[in-house]
């Protein structure tokens, strides 16, 4: 297999000839401190990672030769710990460590598994000092492709266990956005997709009240990606029936408490406004076969969840440093609060910019987000939780209307990192706006979008 593995892959993105090479990034959101601190080899640096312009592989990896991963060094083990450890940094700690080494023996225990974890954490050497230099870089993206593409021929094994399949595609997915951006990583959504009707089928049911365990995370930050999905693409349902979802049949009989185990703090999301974004997802798909008495009526029981929504800080969710650190995690979820009611009054209640309700949220997420702490620097906010923000972010962008609201979305879009899928959204909000400047916008800003070719997309 050669050159972008999506050319080879179920005929997806035909026109992303180059989504799987270009523009490559490290995540804003891996801890370097933690990753550096596992590079060290008790018989020194490797020769590849002494020498950058050396010819032999990194550290730990198989031969390009070879064709597969037959075995996760100790090295790349600790690698992908790191890159998991930072990934659910905000769960209590025995409670991430306990997942963080499950999430390790799955991914060990397959050949898609050590295919898809190796690309990922090959991603990470581009940061390293040693490696500073375009012929290294070029090499060690080489390697992540190709383990990629090994990874992309192992899904075909059908035999594997839903959370192997899962766990991979995820990892894939990460990759993707990384190096290709958001439309090549929707691609590996859809395989995901695929295995989900396959094990559990049509329309599974998924109580986030009955996911507690470490074994059940991956299908958790599935669904939870899932639920992105319809929010940037539009004209879709979620591949899953939520218990608890507004306005939904599902919601009959259903309790759901938070806990730090229930929330999926890796997006700084807890679950009850997640349901409210499926909820509207949902709705608006629905919309054009119901009577718009019930669509308001939904809308209106979707609205009340979202505003009587109140925001907490669990004392299960690990100690925390000081009150900045606690204010600045309610302020991001009641963020992602506001971005729940643009949604809402964007998708099903086609409001337009200059609604009263919709700047009223708008100008929270830019309040909320602009504060910056006396004493400290502009630098210290690129971090895990910037990334959190992304979302609240670009949904405030797609109402933007005057120079300086945009402006404070555009600093906002840039203190998520420089990664290709966050390129990807402030790219996607400067289109939105130069056409708002020219034709104004009565559409919906994915449809937009898509006519465009571009695309939007919400990770943590």
């Amino acid at each position: 297999m050669s050159g972008n593995p999506w050319d080879h892959m179920m005929g997806f993105l035909e026109s992303e000839a180059t989504a799987g090479t270009e523009g490559l990034h490290v995540p804003s959101w891996l801890d370097w401190d933690l990753i550096a601190g596992v590079q060290a080899s008790p018989e020194g640096p490797s020769p590849s990672m002494a020498d950058p312009a050396s010819k032999t592989p990194v550290a730990g990896l198989a031969d390009l030769s070879e064709g597969s991963v037959q075995e996760l060094s100790d090295d790349m083990k600790a690698i992908y710990a790191a890159i998991n450890e930072t990934f659910l940094e905000t769960l209590p700690k025995p409670v991430r460590q306990v997942i963080v080494q499950r999430w390790n023996n799955v991914a060990s225990s397959t050949a898609l598994g050590r295919a898809s974890s190796t690309a990922l954490c090959m991603l990470q050497f581009l940061r390293l000092p040693e490696n500073n230099n375009p012929e290294a870089q070029e090499r060690i993206l080489a390697q992540s492709n190709h383990y990629f593409e090994r990874a992309i021929a192992h899904l075909a094994d059908d035999a594997l266990p839903l959370e192997s399949q899962l766990n991979s595609v995820i990892d894939m997915h990460y990759h993707q956005l990384d190096v290709g951006g958001a439309a090549a990583a929707y691609a590996v959504l859809l395989v995901g997709e695929t295995f989900v009707v396959q094990a559990m089928g049509e329309r599974p049911v998924v109580d986030f009240s009955r996911l507690n365990g470490a074994q059940s995370m991956v299908l958790r930050l599935y669904a939870y990606i899932d639920a992105f999905r319809t929010l940037c693409l539009g004209g879709r349902r979620t591949l899953f029936d939520y218990i608890g979802v507004p306005a939904s049949l599902a919601a009959e009989d259903a309790s759901l408490e938070e806990s730090a185990i229930l929330v999926a703090p890796w997006v700084g999301l807890p679950v009850h406004l997640l349901l409210a974004f499926a909820a509207t997802s949902n709705l608006a798909v629905e919309a054009p076969s119901l009577p718009q008495e019930v669509v308001r009526n939904k809308a209106a029981e979707i609205e009340k969840t979202i505003r009587n929504w109140r925001g907490t800080v669990s004392p299960n969710s690990g100690p925390m440093r000081d009150s900045i650190a606690y204010l600045r995690l309610l302020g991001t979820q009641e963020m992602w609060r506001h971005a729940a009611l643009i949604h809402l009054y964007q998708t099903v209640l086609k409001l337009g910019c200059l609604s009263s309700l919709i700047t009223e949220s708008l100008h929270q997420i830019i309040g909320i987000g602009s504060e910056v702490v006396p004493g400290t620097r502009k630098v210290e906010r690129l971090s895990a939780e910037a990334c959190t923000r992304a979302c609240p972010w670009f949904l405030a962008a797609t109402v933007a209307v005057t120079k300086e609201d945009r402006d404070a979305c555009r600093e906002g879009l840039l203190d998520c990192g420089p990664s290709k899928v966050f390129e990807d959204n402030r790219r996607a909000a400067e289109f939105l706006w130069d056409r708002m400047d020219v034709v104004g916008r009565d559409d919906d800003w994915k449809a937009v979008l898509r006519e465009a070719g571009l695309h939007g997309q919400m990770v943590g």
